[in-house]
């Protein structure tokens, strides 16, 4: 019987061992092959459920990269020059036209289709490629022509000047939205637009003697526009044949920007500058506010043009574009050192795409999103400022500008399609109260402070206004306002029972902590020790301030907690009082028992850029109220979930939220976490393994097949690791 135990236990072991080292070839494989990583992920979870495993299976839920689908160019493709190459408008298709083959390929599904026949000698004398990537055009020479490759047919119509060039290459051609217009230009002669489907011209301009530059049509063949070699840029109505008056303001078109892009209102055309991608009427020259790119963007905008993908050199980000207010940015991607050409927006499928242009061939990246809401703000779409929530997470606090918003969020817990799945707020979220808030001059410095709830949870303090504080019993709501002390610094904590309230004072000679009384509107200084904003209040009632005092508000008596830790910007303690975590001005988060004196681990290290952040946000931390989960929110939408059992492992992110991370807390039976952004007042996140499971196989396409298996797990036999295949 021992003998067969220890064979089990080394069976164990062993089956371990291979799950950590398959976890690990995971996170290795994550940005160069994120279809494979997935799998794995998958895979190392399902043979063993250790915390690496865990780490990794959450890391591909939330890894941005779904795939990455590298086309094998035909052997007579790869040997001549002769090549178009262009990713479909809907980012579904690629397509690869030589003189012996046209190679397509299907890149959601992963598969080459069948080839057709190539253009011969017409293929050095390709011009473009229509969005569809079914039509190429090309100098033929009687005139510009049409092919269908789908048919390998011309089609029959002839465009632009029909008499023989003069010159080699004088002959330039463009296809418009939808492949449904043609606008052709020779060197020396006017440029005319075509209906690809009747071959009608429908415009003229005047003579150009050399090349243009960026032809666009809009959406609705209303507009076209371009740059000359020579002169202003040109803006005609397509319907009137009128050239119109380009409303520049100050900008050109052509000198400042280096690429346009239609908009789909069908009025706008979006360049890009040294700011970033501007968007402008060319009717009335209305612009909107500026997509802040900074320089060298490219966008893809959504059909409806509610939405915007950029990319720069370093990243992609895909943008909410609310009318009449600033861009938001709801999802980023850093890049490192890729170069991107064709980017594709699918809003309603969740897909970003776009080719590497380090790779020969045609490879094509997909990046998945799941999209916030476009609710849940305020009224005009104002973004929250602040936001904290009750010990129990069933409450929340949301500031504005001028107002802030009590909401109960129900526990009834309706678990996301997916860990980062499901984006609006639990269903039958309620507002107790709206309640006044100071306007503040500019925007906070994390803590923001001016509100707080007692340690029970059944007390709201806030500042309704300069020099006021007031304490709102959630149950009966009412209030009680009393003055605020001289030299209040905006940070509150409220005693269980709401009587008691503490706030930091300061002035230049020194700082205290003052106490009031709600009850008899008398303030009182509870210690001369130096506090500063109050960051964290313990479950017993005791107040943590950035210097890391950490006071008793009875008796005034302080200690000094995590000690050998720079100041601290944000704080939490577990409701059963067995743990302390604290960040620093540096990013630096720690664990520590719940005396705040033993240091249990170091989770982050210090991340610089946060202390180089103009705005000042910082993280945000929450245990669950078992106090078994530890999360971390980040101003960039980071989220990290740590395991107190197992503080030195990595802990697993979760999706990055659409903005700044202002509050969390965790649903009552930690499988699910609560976060409130700027832009969103509630997203909820599944922490169970299951439905990451459900998740990263529904995002790659399956478990491992069999061969991949056998590449990765040589000593596992094969096993199915996705649900419903």
């Amino acid at each position: 019987m021992i003998a067969w135990r220890e064979s089990r236990t080394g069976e164990r072991r062993a089956v371990e061992a291979e799950a950590r080292l398959t976890a690990a070839v995971a996170d290795a494989r994550r940005a160069t092959d994120p279809r494979t990583a997935m799998r794995l992920s998958v895979a190392a979870w399902r043979l063993a459920e250790t915390p690496e495993t865990r780490q990794a299976l959450f890391a591909a839920a939330a890894q941005p990269h779904t795939d990455v689908y590298a086309t094998a160019l035909p052997e007579s493709l790869v040997e001549t020059n002769d090549i178009w190459n262009r990713l479909s408008d809907d980012g579904r298709t690629m397509t690869s036209v030589g003189p012996e083959t046209v190679a397509r390929w299907d890149i959601p599904g992963r598969s080459e289709l069948p080839a057709l026949p190539g253009m011969g000698a017409d293929a050095r004398r390709i011009l473009d490629l229509s969005p569809d990537t079914t039509k190429a055009v090309y100098a033929a020479a009687d005139g510009i022509r049409i092919r269908d490759l789908i048919t390998g047919q011309p089609t029959g119509i002839r465009y632009g000047p029909a008499r023989p060039r003069t010159e080699p290459h004088s002959d330039y051609a463009w296809f418009g939205p939808g492949g449904r217009t043609l606008a052709t230009h020779r060197d020396g002669e006017p440029v005319r637009l075509f209906s690809t489907r009747t071959g009608r011209e429908l415009l003229r301009t005047g003579p150009e003697r050399h090349d243009i530059r960026l032809p666009l049509v809009s959406p609705d063949t209303g507009l076209f526009s371009f740059c000359p070699a020579e002169g202003p840029f040109q803006v005609w109505d397509v319907r009137t044949g009128r050239r119109l008056p380009a409303a520049r303001g100050g900008f050109d078109f052509c000198k400042d920007a280096d690429d346009h892009w239609s908009h789909p209102d069908g009025r706008s055309l979006a360049v890009e500058t040294d700011q970033g991608i501007r968007i402008r009427d060319l009717r009335t020259g209305r612009e909107r506010a500026v997509i802040p790119t900074g320089p060298a963007a490219s966008v893809a905008f959504s059909a409806d043009g509610s939405h915007a993908a950029t990319v720069t050199t370093d990243e992609i980000r895909l943008w909410r574009l609310p009318s009449g207010a600033a861009p938001v940015s709801v999802f980023r991607v850093a890049t490192g050192l890729q170069s991107f050409s064709e980017l594709r927006l699918d809003l309603a499928g969740g897909t970003i795409r776009y080719r590497d242009g380090r790779l020969p061939g045609a490879s094509v990246w997909t990046l998945s999103f799941t999209l916030p809401p476009a609710t849940g703000s305020s009224a005009g779409g104002t973004p929250a400022v602040s936001a904290l929530y009750g010990p129990d997470g069933r409450t929340l606090a949301v500031e504005y500008d001028g107002i802030r918003r009590l909401h109960e969020i129900p526990e009834l817990r309706e678990l996301p399609e997916r860990p980062g799945g499901r984006t609006a707020g639990p269903p039958g979220l309620r507002t107790l109260a709206e309640l006044p808030a100071a306007r503040r001059p500019e925007p906070c410095i994390d803590p923001c402070g001016g509100m707080a709830f007692a340690p029970d949870g059944r007390h709201f303090a806030h500042i309704p206004a300069p020099g006021t504080v007031s304490v709102r019993a959630l149950r009966s709501g009412t209030s009680r306002s009393v003055p605020l002390p001289a030299g209040a610094d905006g940070t509150l904590a409220v005693a269980t029972g709401g009587r008691t309230v503490l706030a930091p004072r300061w002035s230049m000679e020194h700082k205290s902590l003052a106490v009031l009384d709600t009850i008899r509107r008398r303030w009182s200084t509870l210690t001369a020790d130096p506090h500063y904003r109050l960051i964290a209040t313990a479950p017993d009632g005791r107040v943590l301030s950035a210097y890391r005092q950490l006071t008793a508000p009875r008796t005034g008596r302080s200690r000094i907690v995590a000690r050998g830790e720079s100041e601290t910007t944000a704080a939490a303690f577990s409701r059963d009082g067995r743990f302390l975590a604290v960040s620093d001005v540096y990013g630096r988060t720690t664990l520590w028992d719940g005396t705040g004196q033993a240091l249990i681990a170091v989770l982050v290290d210090t991340a610089p850029d946060l202390a180089r952040r103009s705005d000042g946000r910082m993280p945000v931390l929450a245990f669950s109220a078992d106090g078994r989960r530890l999360a971390r929110g980040d101003p960039d939408g980071g989220i990290r979930v740590w395991d107190t059992a197992v503080p030195d492992a990595d802990g697993f992110p979760l999706p990055a939220a659409d903005g700044p991370v202002l509050a969390l807390a965790f649903a009552a039976d930690a499988e699910e976490l609560r976060v409130t952004t700027p832009y969103t007042v509630i997203r909820t996140y599944s922490l169970s393994a299951e439905d990451a499971v459900r998740a990263v196989c529904a995002r790659a396409g399956g478990g491992p097949e069999p061969a991949e298996w056998a590449a990765h797990l040589p000593d596992v036999p094969y096993r199915e690791v996705c649900p419903d295949r």
